[in-house]
């Protein structure tokens, strides 16, 4: 069992112990939450112990009954669930550590749904705290930001917050200036934003369905950063491989949605083309950009049905329609390129027009005509 609740929902593993009907033991709030999950893994008498604690102790409620009254906490928590919103900062640490004490809510959300979560706070009794440059009222700073280039905050007000994909930082409070919470908007997912900060505290972080301990995400942050350099090289390399492709690639991904009838295609589905490596299959000879790697493969497939990484892939879709809005374009097509046997993938938009044109049904043409190109290095 891994020492981190990182895949698994809290929330789950709490339904599943309901009918535990052992007490929770004192003794096991001594143990950090890491010890706590490797303890589970000793016997079964360990488990049923752990969990009838966690079931007391590692509660949603038990962190956010400070900043809402508990009759709002779970519409808060469908909120989250909308959003994609994540709570990070000492509210997540207090949640695996079982601490109390008064800290600020910090809330990362990306920039397009921060508005909604702004009026939920809003609509239950928080005030908003204008700072510098911003204007009197939410509605008109967060409008002010969403009609701006989705560009990370540069001035010096966001030193506490250096990571490169947070747009701006709205904070709120109770009436009588306690509650302090802080709305973090960041351009791309929220996690994405967490993972290149340095601090502990805001590395715990937690979720409408899911918590994911310090630990966890301290090896996710440095998953690239301990790549070998053969696997940079095959990254730089995959990346040059769209490049010299990414015409055919944007011709198909224009033929496989129906963006004039259907451009809500863009919102929902992704073009999938998976690659295999084939630089070592003829060693000593060069193998040229454009065929560097084999198309195995290309779908349109439902973001729903992408399994644990669906949210991540949503708030992407969402953030390159919204940047394609801000070029004065309709929107964007979603395209994933993934190396299975490398474990590396890139992201790749196509913008299209307010005068694109669905394309005749003729089939799976574009998925065969897409695979000759890219497995014959073909150039248009």
């Amino acid at each position: 069992m891994s020492v981190c609740l990182s895949l698994l929902s809290f929330w789950s593993l709490t339904a599943l112990c309901l009918s535990n009907t052992i007490p929770p033991d004192p003794f096991l709030s001594f143990l950090t939450f890491p010890d706590l999950c490797t303890l589970v893994a000793t016997s079964s008498t360990c488990r049923a112990h752990v969990n009838a604690f966690r079931l007391h102790d590692f509660r949603p409620d038990n962190t956010l009954r400070p900043f809402f009254a508990l009759s709002d906490i779970p519409s808060f928590m469908d909120l989250l669930s909308l959003t994609g919103c994540i709570i990070a900062g000492s509210v997540a640490f207090k949640f695996f550590s079982c601490e109390s004490y008064e800290s600020d809510l910090d809330l990362f959300c990306s920039v397009l749904w921060c508005g909604s979560m702004g009026s939920w706070l809003l609509a239950h009794g928080f005030v908003f705290c204008p700072t510098t440059g911003q204007y009197d009222t939410f509605y008109s700073d967060f409008t002010r930001v969403a009609t701006a280039s989705p560009s990370p905050l540069t001035d010096s007000s966001s030193s506490d917050y250096d990571s490169a994909g947070i747009v701006e930082l709205w904070c709120f409070s109770a009436s009588n200036g306690t509650r302090p919470i802080q709305l973090v908007g960041t351009v791309y997912s929220p996690v994405t934003s967490l993972l290149s900060f340095h601090s502990t505290c805001v590395l715990n972080f937690f979720n409408h369905h899911s918590a994911y301990h310090k630990s966890t995400c301290e090896r996710n942050r440095h998953n690239q950063a301990n790549w070998s350099s053969e696997r940079h090289l095959a990254s730089s390399a995959l990346r040059k491989f769209i490049d010299r492709h990414c015409p055919s690639i944007a011709k198909a991904a224009l033929h496989a949605f129906k963006l004039r009838s259907r451009p809500q295609q863009a919102l929902h589905n992704v073009l999938t083309i998976y690659v295999s490596d084939r630089r070592g299959l003829f060693p000593g000879s060069r193998v040229h950009r454009e065929m560097v790697f084999y198309a195995l493969d290309t779908k349109v497939l439902e973001i729903g049905n992408m399994g644990p990484v669906r949210e991540l892939l949503q708030d992407e879709a969402i953030c390159i329609n919204m940047v394609a809005r801000k070029k004065g374009l309709k929107g964007a097509v979603f395209v994933l390129v993934i190396c299975g046997d490398l474990q590396i993938s890139i992201i790749l938009p196509i913008d299209f027009d307010y005068e694109v044109q669905d394309t005749l049904d003729a089939g799976e043409e574009w998925k065969i005509r897409l695979l000759t190109y890219l497995n014959k290095g073909i150039i248009v």
